[in-house]
C-alpha cells in the first residue's frame, strides 16, 4: 500500500497541484520510480488487480449465507419486499464454483448494513 505511506503523502503535498497533473495520471510517481524499476513495469499499461475476496468470504463463518438469509428476512419481515432465498442461494453457488464474489457481495452489504439500521 505505497499511496498511504506517510513520508510519500507528506512528500506529494509540497508539489503544486499543477505538477500533479501536467503531464497525466501518476506522472510524477513514475519520474521518481524511474531509478529504482525496470522500463518494462514504467512503460507496463494498467492493470486491474484481483482481491481474495472469494476465498475469505466461502470460509468465514459471518457470510455463510444462512447468517445472511436470516438478517435478510429479519430485517425485511415488517417491509413488503422480501429476498427471493432462490437469489442468495444462486449467487452463493456462482460464488463456489467459480469465484465470482460481486453477486454474492451485494447480498453480504444488504445484509449487514440492514443489520447496523436495527441497532
Amino acid at each position: 500500500i505505497p499511496y498511504l505511506d506517510q513520508d510519500l503523502v507528506e512528500t506529494a503535498m509540497t508539489i503544486p497541484q499543477i505538477l500533479h497533473q501536467a503531464e497525466g495520471s501518476k506522472t510524477l510517481l513514475r519520474r521518481i520510480a524511474e531509478p529504482l524499476l525496470p522500463t518494462t513495469i514504467l512503460k507496463a499499461p494498467k492493470q486491474g488487480f484481483n482481491l481474495a475476496l472469494s476465498k475469505w468470504l466461502l470460509h468465514n463463518p459471518r457470510f455463510n449465507p444462512g447468517r445472511i438469509s436470516k438478517i435478510l428476512r429479519k430485517s425485511l419481515a415488517d417491509n413488503e419486499y422480501q429476498v427471493p432465498q432462490r437469489s442468495i442461494a444462486s449467487s452463493w453457488m456462482l460464488l463456489r464454483i467459480n469465484g465470482r464474489y460481486a453477486p454474492y457481495w451485494r447480498w453480504i452489504v444488504l445484509a449487514e448494513w440492514l443489520a447496523t439500521q436495527k441497532q
